[in-house]
C-alpha cells in the first residue's frame, strides 16, 4: 500500500505546481496581491493560474517593478497597461485576446510580440531605438510619443494600419512606397523627418504636421485631394514645399500656414516662398525668444513681415532682433550680395 500512496502524492504535488505561474519580481507580485489578483496574499515567487486566467485588464505600475516575466499566463487579458515602471524588456507571446498594449514612462528597450493580435499599440517615453512594424502585423492604431532615443520607425510593411501618430523623437519614419489604402489618419509632431511623402495613401482623410524642425517638403498629391477632411500643416520652420493636386483647392480648404509653399510641381522648382536654386542662408536659432543670426554670406538688407503681409522690421546685417515683436510666425526676406532675394520663415516664441 505504501508505493501507490507515494505515487499518488507525487502526482498531486506535480499537479499543484503545474497550476502555478512564476512571478520572479517581488514588487510585481506584491502589486498583484494589492490588486486582489494573487489571492494567497504571500510574496512567494508565484501566483495561482486560476487567479490570472480570467483577468481582462492588467495594470502594471510603479518604478519598483523591473521584470514582467509571467505576463503570458494572463490568457484572457484584452488590455495591458505598463506605466511608470523600470521594465526594460517585454515579451508577449500567445495572448490571443490581447487587443491593446500601452507602455509609457518606462525604459523599455526591447519589445517582442508573437502569436498575439495586438490591435492598438502605444509607446511613450521609452528607451526604444528602432521599431519595425513588420514585427507587429496586426496593429491598426499606433501612438508613439516622446521617445527620445527612437531613431527609426518603419511602417512600410503594415497591412491593417488605420491611425498613426508620432511625436517628439529624433529619428525618421519609413512610409510605404506603394499604394496603401488603409491609413486614414496621420499625425507628425517634432520628428527628425526632412521629407514626408503621403502619395501612397489614396484614402487618407486627416493630416496633422507641426513643429517639425528639419522638415523641408511634404508631398500629399495622392490623386484624391477632396478626400481630405482635415489638414493642418504649421510651425515647420524649414518647410518650403507642399505638393498638392490642386493649389486653389488646397488654399481654400487646408490649414497651411505658408500657402505660398503650395505647388503641383513634385520637384518644387515653382514654389514661390523659397527658391531652392538660390544659395541658402541658415537662420539660427529658429524658433527664438529674442535674436536670430543669419549664417552664410553677408545680408545686404532684410525685411520682416507678419503673415498678413505687414512689414514689422527692416535693417542690414546678420543679427536680427525679434525681442519687440509678439510671439508668432514671420516671413523674413533676405537680400544677397548679388541682389537675389531669399525668403525664410522664423518663429518668435
Amino acid at each position: 500500500m505504501t508505493r501507490p500512496f507515494v505515487v499518488i502524492c507525487l502526482l498531486l504535488t506535480a499537479n499543484i505546481f503545474a497550476q502555478q505561474v512564476s512571478i520572479p519580481d517581488p514588487a510585481w507580485e506584491q502589486q498583484l496581491i494589492d490588486q486582489f489578483i494573487d489571492t494567497d496574499g504571500i510574496v512567494n515567487g508565484s501566483v495561482a493560474q486560476s487567479d490570472v486566467a480570467s483577468l481582462t485588464l492588467l495594470n502594471i505600475t510603479g518604478a519598483a517593478i523591473t521584470d514582467v516575466t509571467g505576463i503570458n499566463a494572463f490568457a484572457s487579458v484584452d488590455q495591458i497597461n505598463i506605466i511608470g515602471t523600470s521594465v526594460t524588456s517585454v515579451d508577449i507571446d500567445g495572448l490571443s485576446q490581447l487587443g491593446t498594449l500601452l507602455i509609457f514612462d518606462t525604459p523599455l528597450s526591447q519589445l517582442q510580440i508573437t502569436n498575439t493580435p495586438v490591435f492598438q499599440l502605444g509607446l511613450g517615453n521609452t528607451s526604444m531605438t528602432n521599431l519595425n512594424f513588420a514585427d507587429y502585423p496586426t496593429v491598426h492604431w499606433i501612438n508613439l510619443g516622446d521617445n527620445p532615443l527612437l531613431q527609426s520607425v518603419d511602417i512600410s510593411s503594415t497591412s491593417f494600419l488605420t491611425t498613426f501618430s508620432v511625436g517628439d523623437m529624433p529619428g525618421t519614419v519609413v512610409l510605404p512606397p506603394t499604394l496603401n489604402n488603409t491609413v486614414f489618419d496621420f499625425t507628425f509632431i517634432n520628428t527628425g523627418d526632412v521629407e514626408l511623402d503621403f502619395t501612397a495613401f489614396s484614402d487618407i482623410t486627416n493630416l496633422f504636421v507641426a513643429d517639425m524642425p528639419l522638415l523641408q517638403k511634404v508631398n500629399m498629391a495622392n490623386g484624391n485631394q477632396t478626400g481630405f477632411t482635415d489638414v493642418d500643416i504649421f510651425i515647420n520652420p524649414q518647410l518650403s514645399c507642399v505638393v498638392v493636386d490642386d493649389v486653389t483647392y488646397a488654399t481654400n480648404n487646408f490649414n497651411v500656414d505658408m500657402p505660398s509653399a503650395l505647388t503641383t510641381d513634385p520637384n518644387c522648382t515653382t514654389v514661390g516662398f523659397e527658391d531652392e536654386r538660390l544659395p541658402r542662408f541658415v537662420v539660427y536659432p529658429n524658433p527664438t525668444a529674442d535674436t536670430i543670426r543669419v549664417l552664410g554670406e553677408p545680408v545686404m538688407a532684410y525685411s520682416l513681415h507678419s503673415l498678413s503681409g505687414q512689414q514689422v522690421a527692416t535693417g542690414k546685417g546678420n543679427v536680427i532682433s525679434l525681442q519687440e515683436l509678439p510671439a508668432g510666425i514671420y516671413l523674413l526676406e533676405l537680400e544677397q550680395i548679388d541682389g537675389n532675394i531669399v525668403h525664410k520663415r522664423v518663429v518668435r516664441e
